[in-house]
Order: structure tokens, then C-alpha cells, then sequence
């Protein structure tokens, strides 16, 4: 008896070892860092599809935001702040100042503020104390069709980018994401503007530019179908076109 005993107990041990084994494990989710740089557009009419965007990827991902604005950071910009949960220590707002070597070009600042404000948003998430599997550019009045899946594995030295707005033979600025080194590549257009427009006679427009850097540090592009558009407040029939 005490033999069925000890076998029914060691049976018992054994189907308990294997549930267990069978126990469902929770799916690991990877860290994305969202950020957006420059100006702040439309954000108070274009938070439901920010909350939209965010469903999209909260199932694969630990989300953060980021952000560095060319503002001083006023009640507008700190209402942005809480809407998009964004922490102390993810943001940098600064009004952005032409260099010298910049100045007396009839240039204009606000594509230098762009590609400054990138590298300073990078520049936070660097410095963050998580570690970001993946980063994404991404920009406040975006509105889109269908949302874009970040693949299971990103490969390194690679930048993925929408299809479309390559304007004057560029590449996309609005929207791109890679892994941290090569978005910190990506964000060094700033520090080569001047020297490739000098040196090298590339125009000093933003998608030319941007363009150039990312074939220049042989950084390799993947271009994936995202169909979106920019609504702005005055622009209805674009709202109209977008509206969920």
C-alpha cells in the first residue's frame, strides 16, 4: 500500500513538472524609443492617432518617448509633455540659434533646427539608463492608412524609411527607426552640413541632404510601404481624408 502510495505521489510530482513546463511564458517585449524633434505640430488635434499609433506596437514593445524642441518650454509645450507621458530627462527644449559658420546664407534655420534637434533627442537616449533595442523618428501630425510592423530582428548599419516624400531626388526625413548606432549615425547629418556643401557642392536641403550623409557613411536603407500624410489644422480636406 505505502508502495502504490509513494508511485501515485511520484506520478503526481511528475504531471505537476510537466504543467509547469506547459505554462504559457509570457512573451518578451523589446524596448522602443519613440522621439520627435524639431517644432511640435498639431499634437492637440492629432492625439487620437497617436494613441492609435502606440496600440500598434505595445504588444511587442516597452514604449518610451523622447522629444528636443526648438521652444522654450511654455504651457503649450509642457501640456505635451503630460499628454505624451514623456519624463523628466527624455526632453531637451532649446530655441535654436544658427552657428556662425551658418549665418549670411539666406538659409533656413528651421531644417538646421531639425537635424540639431535630432542628434540632441538621440543624444537623450543615449544617455537614458535603459538600453533601446530599437529607436524611431517619428513626428506628431502623422496620420496614416496602415500601420508598418517593425520586424522581429533589425539589422545593424541599417536605417528603415517609408517609401515616398524623397523630394528633389532625397530620401524621407519624417520617419525612420534602427537600431541605436545606426540612428546615432543617422543623426550626425548636423555636425556634416556645411563640409558637404562646401566639399562635396550637395545642396543644402534636408532630404538631399539627408540622402547623401546616410550613402556617404555607407549606411545601408530599407524602405518599407507606409502610407501617411501630414494633417495640419488648416488643411480640411487632407482631415477629412485621414479621419478614423
Amino acid at each position: 500500500m505505502s508502495t502504490l502510495t509513494t508511485n501515485g505521489s511520484f506520478i503526481t510530482n511528475k504531471l505537476s513538472d510537466i504543467m509547469l513546463t506547459l505554462t504559457p511564458i509570457k512573451p518578451f517585449k523589446r524596448n522602443l524609443a519613440i522621439f520627435f524633434s524639431g517644432r511640435v505640430l498639431e499634437y492637440e488635434i492629432n492625439k487620437k492617432w497617436m494613441e492609435l499609433f502606440k496600440t500598434h506596437f505595445e504588444n511587442d514593445f516597452n514604449i518610451d518617448y523622447f522629444c528636443s524642441i526648438n521652444a522654450e518650454l511654455d504651457d503649450y509645450h509642457k501640456e505635451f509633455l503630460k499628454v505624451y507621458g514623456i519624463q523628466d530627462g527624455h526632453y531637451h527644449f532649446e530655441k535654436y540659434q544658427l552657428e556662425e559658420n551658418m549665418k549670411n546664407k539666406n538659409l533656413n534655420p528651421n531644417m538646421f533646427s531639425m537635424f540639431y534637434n535630432i542628434k540632441k533627442s538621440l543624444a537623450l537616449i543615449e544617455n537614458s539608463s535603459k538600453n533601446y533595442d530599437v529607436i524611431l523618428r517619428y513626428r506628431t501630425e502623422i496620420c496614416y492608412k496602415n500601420p508598418f510592423k517593425i520586424p522581429d530582428v533589425i539589422q545593424p548599419n541599417t536605417i528603415y524609411i517609408p517609401n515616398g516624400y524623397d523630394w528633389c531626388g532625397g530620401t524621407n526625413d519624417q520617419v525612420a527607426y534602427g537600431d541605436l548606432e545606426s540612428m546615432k549615425t543617422y543623426g550626425k547629418v548636423y555636425d556634416n552640413i556645411m563640409d558637404y556643401h562646401k566639399n562635396y557642392n550637395v545642396r543644402i536641403h534636408p532630404e538631399t541632404l539627408l540622402n547623401f550623409h546616410l550613402n556617404k557613411s555607407k549606411v545601408n536603407i530599407v524602405r518599407f510601404p507606409f502610407d501617411y500624410g501630414l494633417v495640419r489644422k488648416h488643411n480640411q480636406i487632407q482631415q477629412r481624408r485621414w479621419e478614423i
